[in-house]
C-alpha cells in the first residue's frame, strides 16, 4: 500500500538500493575500467538501462499520482535529462501534466524552460513532430521559423493539458490540505480527518475516474487501516467491479487489519457465498467464530449457511454447541427459539422443538415471550392445535409466582381466543369469558380514576359521565378506546339521560372477543 509522501521515500529508497546493491536484486553489474580518484559513480553505470527504467516506471505507476509526489518525477527527470533522452524526458512531463500534483505550476515553469532550450527535433517524438511539420506547410519558410512554429504548437497544446488538470487539482486542494495524517498510526484519527476521507471518497467516486478511485482508496487504508467503514466501502466498490480484486482486498483486510473484527468477515463470506464459493465461505465463518468466540451474527451466518447448503447433521450440531457453551440467559433464548423452529419445521421433530422450548422457559420461567413461543408451537403449524398442552400451559401460567398479575391477565385472553377458534369445553369457555370481564370492569374503572385524577366517580342521570372503555389488543393487553369508540361511548351516556333504551351490551363492548350474553341465552331457553 501505497501513500503520500512516505509512499514516495519508499519508492525512491528501492530505486536506491537497487543502484547500491545490484547483486541482490539479480541485476547485472558493470564495473568501470577506471574511477577517477574522488568521484562516486555508484549510481551512474551499475546496472542496465531497461533495469532502472522499469523501477522508475514502477514506482511512478505506484505512487505518481499522489499529491506530494514531486520527488520520484523529478528523480525520474533528472536522470532521463541527464542521460540525454529528451525525447523521454517529454513524455514523463505530458504523464506529469496531467497529472493533479501540489507542484504542478512549478513543473509547467520547468518545462517551459526545457522547451526554451532544448531543440523540438530532440524534445518531440518523431510521429509527433512529423505531423506538426506537416501542419506548419508553407506558413513558415526556414528551419529557425519552423523550429518556432513547432515550439509554439508544443506550448498551446501543453498549456492546455496544465489548465484542465489545474481546474482538477483545485477541486482536490481543500481535501488533501485537511489530510493531517497520511501514515499509519495506532493512535484514533480524529472526527474531522474521518469525515474529510469519506468526503474525499465520495467525490473521487463521483468523478468516475477507476484509476484515481483506486489509488485514493489505497492512500486512504492506510491511515485508516484499523477502521472497517472505510474497508467495507472499498469492497464495496470492487465488488461492482471485479471479483477477484473484491476477493483480494477482503482477503487483506480480514487477515491483515481487522481479524478480531466480525462484521467485514460476515460480508466477505456473503460475498463468497453469493459468487458460489460455499466452502471459502465456510471456512471465513468458522475462522472467525474461532478468533472471536460468542458473536451472534457469525454463528447464525454460520448456521443459515449449513441449512441453505442442505446439511442439516451440520447445523443442528452446531444450534446444540451452541446452546450447551452460552451462559447469557437473553442470548440462549435468541438461540432456543431459532433452534424449536428448526427442528420443528425442517427436522420435523415437533417433540424435540417442544422439549426445547419447555427446557428454556424452566431456565427462565419470568420471561414472557418464551410461554407465547412455547404457546405458538403447540397451537401454529399444519398439524391440528394441540389444546392439552395449551391448556397444561395456560395452567402452568396461571400459577407461576414469576409472573405478574397484568402477563396473567394477557394469556387468560389468549386463552379464550384459542377456546373460540379451536373448540373445547364449553363450560371452561364461560368460565374463562367471565374472568376477562371482570379484568375488563376493574381496568375501566382504573382508567376512569386516572383520568378523574381521583377515585371514580359515580355516573348521575343528569349529568352523564364519559367512561374510557377498554379494548383487548389481540395479545391480551388491555388499550384505551381509539376516539372513534369514545364517541361511541358517549352516545351510549347520552341514550341513558333521555331513558331511551340502549343499545345491547354487546355493541359497547369494544374487545377483541365480545362477550356472551348469558341472559339472552337464559331468556330464549
Amino acid at each position: 500500500m501505497i501513500d503520500q509522501g512516505w509512499g514516495v521515500v519508499v519508492c525512491v529508497h528501492v530505486v536506491m538500493f537497487m543502484f547500491l546493491f545490484p547483486a541482490r536484486m539479480g541485476i547485472e553489474v558493470r564495473k568501470p575500467a577506471y574511477v577517477p580518484h574522488g568521484t562516486q559513480p555508484i549510481c551512474v553505470r551499475r546496472v542496465r538501462v531497461p533495469s532502472r527504467v522499469s523501477v522508475y516506471d514502477r514506482a511512478v505507476d505506484s505512487c505518481g499520482l499522489d499529491y506530494r509526489s514531486t520527488g520520484i518525477w523529478e528523480a525520474y527527470i533528472g536522470w532521463e535529462s541527464g542521460g540525454g533522452r529528451q525525447e523521454r524526458v517529454t513524455a514523463l512531463y505530458d504523464r506529469l501534466l496531467a497529472t493533479p500534483t501540489k507542484d504542478l505550476a512549478t513543473h509547467f515553469d520547468n518545462f517551459k524552460k526545457l522547451l526554451e532550450t532544448t531543440p523540438t527535433s530532440q524534445m518531440l517524438s518523431e510521429e509527433e513532430y512529423r505531423d506538426m511539420t506537416s501542419q506548419a506547410g508553407d506558413v513558415t519558410q526556414g528551419e529557425a521559423m519552423l523550429d518556432g512554429y513547432v515550439r509554439k504548437v508544443t506550448l498551446e497544446q501543453r498549456t492546455a493539458v496544465f489548465e484542465r488538470t489545474m481546474a482538477e487539482l483545485e477541486k482536490r486542494k481543500h481535501f488533501e490540505l485537511m489530510i493531517k495524517r497520511p501514515y499509519f498510526h495506532v493512535k484514533p484519527l480524529e472526527r474531522l480527518q474521518l469525515k474529510n476521507w469519506r468526503d474525499y471518497l465520495d467525490f473521487e467516486i463521483s468523478q468516475g475516474d477507476p484509476r484515481r478511485i483506486e489509488f485514493l482508496f489505497e492512500r486512504c487504508v492506510v491511515s485508516c487501516a484499523l477502521y472497517e467503514d472505510f474497508w467495507s466501502k472499498y469492497c464495496k466498490y470492487a465488488e461492482t467491479h471485479i471479483r477477484e480484486w473484491a476477493s483480494a482486498i477482503y482477503r487483506r483486510a480480514c487477515n491483515i487489519h481487522l481479524q478480531q473484527k466480525p462484521n467485514i468477515h460476515v460480508a466477505w463470506a456473503a460475498f463468497e457465498e453469493k459468487n458460489g464459493n460455499v466452502d471459502t465461505a465456510r471456512e471465513i465463518l468458522t475462522s472467525v467464530d474461532r478468533a472471536v468466540p460468542g458473536q451472534v451474527a457469525v454463528r447464525v451466518r454460520r448456521i443459515g449457511l449449513e441449512i441453505r447448503a442442505g446439511r442439516y447433521s451440520e447445523a443442528n450440531a452446531l444450534y446444540q454447541e451452541t446452546l450447551s457453551s452460552t451462559m447469557a440467559l437473553e442470548t440462549r433464548n435468541f438461540y432456543a427459539w431459532r433452534y424449536a423452529r428448526f427442528t420443528d419445521k425442517l427436522m420435523r421433530d415437533h417433540g424435540k422443538a417442544v422439549s426445547v422450548m419447555t427446557t428454556a422457559v424452566d431456565m427462565d420461567p419470568s420471561n414472557t415471550t418464551l410461554y407465547l413461543q412455547l404457546l405458538d408451537l403447540h397451537t401454529s403449524g399444519p398439524a391440528p392445535p394441540d389444546m392439552p398442552a395449551a391448556e397444561a400451559l395456560f395452567a402452568k401460567v396461571a400459577s407461576s409466582p414469576h409472573l405478574s398479575e397484568e402477563a396473567k391477565d394477557s394469556f387468560l385472553t389468549r386463552r379464550q381466543q384459542l377456546l373460540e377458534e379451536f373448540g373445547g369445553n364449553f363450560s371452561d369457555l364461560l368460565e374463562v369469558t367471565e374472568m376477562c370481564e371482570k379484568i375488563a370492569r376493574k381496568t375501566r374503572k382504573r382508567l376512569a380514576s386516572e383520568a378523574d385524577g381521583g377515585p371514580a366517580k359515580k355516573t348521575t342521570g343528569d349529568q352523564p359521565q364519559l367512561v374510557t372503555m377498554p379494548t383487548s389488543h389481540p395479545m391480551g393487553m388491555v388499550q384505551p378506546l381509539t376516539p372513534d369508540q369514545q364517541q361511541w361511548a358517549a352516545y351510549q351516556q347520552q341514550w341513558a339521560g333521555y331513558n331511551y333504551a340502549q343499545p345491547q351490551q354487546g355493541q359497547l363492548y369494544q374487545g377483541y372477543y365480545p362477550p356472551y350474553p348469558y341472559s339472552q341465552a337464559s331468556a330464549t331457553t
